[in-house]
């Protein structure tokens, strides 16, 4: 059967921060350590504080005691002041801001080891106590730029925080020189904020406080307890994170996670549309209401919700699936396919969605297709126990009596298992969000088998997700270069190729798709958008009819436009 699992949330968010530490934490026990930050009376006696006097260093780590008992706070301490003792001499024998930054980066990255990862994980994975024994650990932006930032005021580098919605670095402001330090690329550095924000796009930064930094660490492990299913907690602390800083967009998102899982359904809503109100550009926000719309017994709500964010994000994956799950609840079978195939176009290692397609592939009787997207999900996934179960059942119908053990007698070489061992090492890190990490276990495989289409797909969609467009384009061009019939390949370079402004060449790609394949629905929808764009109103309701013929909806949003635009009402 198909697996009707959730629509989730896309992902924690990341966290930044600006500390002025007020207590000198040199000497560690000269000062009394913080205990309990989580409970509410010690976090009101410390908020009561000037930002400048909170000890950050110890509000983190005693909030990370409280998930991990094991934390021993002043070895931590100690193992800061060793490392900063250690760095110092090589940054003061340089003389300029970048080479003194620079000087720092090869310290933690090269000599120390620490691993630069992508953009988010669980706080009891990669939290800042990991860090302070120097394990070769890894660590995600907040972490390691909490380090940048407790090493350079003790050695005299002038290093504060910048928070963006879903992402965090330092800022080196000596008065003279600005500088933005990427903790997450091995400390790159960007030359100016415009730099940073072209590689962020349209996400907002700011300084923040220590005050708001106990904000962001609140709603941090508030999603770690969500993980847990501790729902009371999470709403305790994300209403604390919230009052603290009440324009802390994840607060909300984890308030209306927690509300909708315990049925608080008006408590839910409320908290989404606070979250849409903070940032009315982000289609997460619209994405996680639909979820609660869909819970709440609403589904035309629900997909307005998810139908909006489209509206912002043409590519989001999960609005797609979202909208396919929909569908399928409805016994719009036909749509639901064309749902899942966008979904899969902005998600390839989406294995949920890759075994839902099929189940619904298999209700039209599409038996080789349905079972092509299964094999896709255990490949993603090898352990899914929905995808097994279909694909063996698939294997039966098609006269293969052992089912999955049918599908599995050719053995692997130990070349294809370590290079399928690299792929699923990269899914897992992109599903985590470790997105650095996830493109160097594909590259890794690609090392072993260069014309493997799937893992340059999947390298490309990676180096999509980091904003690094022309890295993208050459992997699904390789990809194209070794299987010229590679339909999802066509689709995705079309895709970048609109974000950079080169309409023609976009459609041209789509075309391309199309031709291989006229029942590729994604590639039609696409290029209806860029015709639109490109003002050929004729061609766009032509496609616009096609999609219709096939049993699908065009986006609601794009019919509006070119209604409005070519002042015609249909095809």
């Amino acid at each position: 059967m198909m697996r009707k699992a959730n629509i989730h949330l896309s992902a924690f968010f990341m966290l930044s921060i600006s500390i002025i530490v007020g207590l000198s934490w040199a000497n560690a026990n000269e000062v009394t350590i913080y205990e309990n930050c989580l409970s509410d009376e010690t976090l009101d006696s410390i908020l009561a504080l000037p930002p400048e006097k909170i000890d950050i260093i110890r509000v983190a780590l005693s909030m990370s005691k409280s998930v991990d008992p094991n934390i021993d706070i002043p070895a931590c301490l100690k193992n800061l002041d060793r490392l900063a003792e250690e760095v110092s001499s090589s940054v003061i024998q340089v003389e300029t801001p970048e080479a003194k930054i620079r000087a720092l980066g090869r310290f933690l990255f090269e000599e120390k080891g620490f691993p630069p990862v992508g953009h988010f994980s669980a706080f009891r994975d990669i939290g800042f106590h990991c860090l302070c024994p120097f394990e070769p650990r890894a660590g995600n932006c907040f972490p390691l730029s909490l380090l940048y930032v407790a090493i350079g005021q003790q050695i005299g580098l002038p290093f504060s925080m910048v928070h963006a919605t879903g992402h965090g670095m330092v800022a080196y402001d000596d008065g003279t020189t600005i500088l933005y330090v990427e903790t997450t690329k091995d400390g790159a550095i960007r030359q100016s904020l415009s730099d940073v924000k072209n590689r962020f796009l349209d996400r907002q930064f700011q300084n923040v406080d220590n005050r708001q930094i106990i904000a962001m660490l609140l709603s941090n492990i508030a999603a770690n307890f969500r993980n847990e299913g501790r729902y009371d907690e999470v709403i305790r602390l994300s209403n604390k994170a919230s009052a603290i800083w009440p324009d802390l967009i994840e607060a909300y998102w984890m308030l209306g996670d927690a509300f909708a899982e315990i049925r608080a359904f008006d408590q839910a809503v409320e908290s989404c549309r606070k979250a849409i109100e903070l940032r009315p550009d982000m289609a997460e926000p619209h994405n996680q209401l639909g979820i609660v719309f869909r819970k709440k017994g609403d589904p035309e709500s629900a997909i307005a919700e998810f139908q909006e964010a489209l509206g912002l994000d043409p590519k989001s994956s999960q609005a797609h699936f979202n909208l396919a799950v929909i569908a399928y609840e409805k016994g719009e079978i036909d749509e639901a396919i064309a749902g899942y195939l966008r979904a899969i176009d902005g998600d390839a290692n989406s294995a949920e969605a890759h075994n839902n397609l099929g189940y619904a592939l298999e209700l039209r009787s599409e038996l080789d297709a349905a079972i092509v997207h299964y094999r896709k999900a255990l490949k993603i996934d090898p352990g899914y126990p929905a995808a097994q179960d279909n694909l063996s059942r698939a294997l039966q119908k098609k006269g293969h009596l052992q089912g999955v053990a049918a599908d599995t007698v050719r053995q692997k070489t130990p070349e294809e298992s370590q290079r399928d061992a690299y792929f699923n090492a990269g899914v897992m890190m992109e599903r985590k969000g470790l997105i650095d990490q996830a493109i160097v276990a594909y590259q890794k495989a690609l090392e072993i088998d260069p014309n493997d289409v799937q893992v340059r797909d999947n390298l490309g969609n990676m180096y999509e997700k980091k904003g690094e467009l022309d890295a993208a384009i050459r992997e699904y061009e390789k990809a194209i270069e070794i299987d010229p019939n590679s339909i999802s390949s066509y689709v995705n370079l079309g895709y970048l190729y609109k974000r950079k402004g080169n309409l023609d060449k976009a459609v041209e790609l789509y075309e391309k798709a199309i031709s291989l394949d006229r029942s590729f629905i994604q590639a039609y929808h696409n290029l209806a958008a860029v015709l639109w764009q490109k003002k050929e109103y004729d061609k766009a309701w032509d496609t616009v009819k096609r999609i219709r013929e096939m049993g699908a909806e065009p986006n609601p949003l794009l019919i509006e436009r070119l209604k409005r635009d070519s002042g015609r009402a249909g095809p």
